[in-house]
């Protein structure tokens, strides 16, 4: 007979591959809103960055802060992309990782709330991610909980 491994005996719960693939697509998200500032200052037509300047004095330009924010929506892509292939790979700093960039982003969304510029379907994803995430079968298989027999067998 075969021996497996530990973590190939490991079930992948639904809730992890819905998590994973909301994941992605944030990365899809965040790929399209790059493009389309990209596409906004013709870099795809004319296959160049626009010149001109970046920086008045120590403010940045409204054509440096469409680049900026393009650099920033790529780190981000690049980031997200990386926790969700890992979380899906049930990785366990994953989970860690998207738990937390999920409670800071229910923070954030909370003082945009506030502040009366309210992002709901941010808010919505946020807190669905968060209840999927916390579900015992989720847990268990990142090894953040453990199973009630395993915890009496300890004790």
């Amino acid at each position: 007979m075969i021996d497996k491994s530990k973590k190939s005996k490991r079930k992948r719960p639904v809730a992890v591959t819905v998590v994973g693939l909301i994941a992605m697509a944030v990365v899809i998200l965040y790929l399209v809103l790059a493009a389309l500032i990209l596409l906004g200052l013709g870099v795809f037509q004319t296959g160049h960055i626009p010149s001109g300047p970046w920086w008045e004095g120590l403010k940045p330009t409204q054509l440096g802060k469409l680049l900026f924010e393009v650099v920033y929506l790529l780190i981000l892509g690049l980031v997200t992309f990386l926790i969700a292939i890992n979380f899906i790979l049930m990785r366990r700093w994953a989970w860690v990782a998207l738990m937390t960039w999920t409670g800071i982003t229910l923070a954030l969304n909370l003082m945009r709330y506030l502040y009366g510029s309210p992002d709901y379907f941010s808010m919505f994803l946020a807190v669905v991610l968060v209840l999927a995430m916390n579900q015992a079968d989720v847990q268990q298989v990142f090894g953040i909980q453990h199973r009630e027999e395993e915890v009496e067998g300890l004790g």
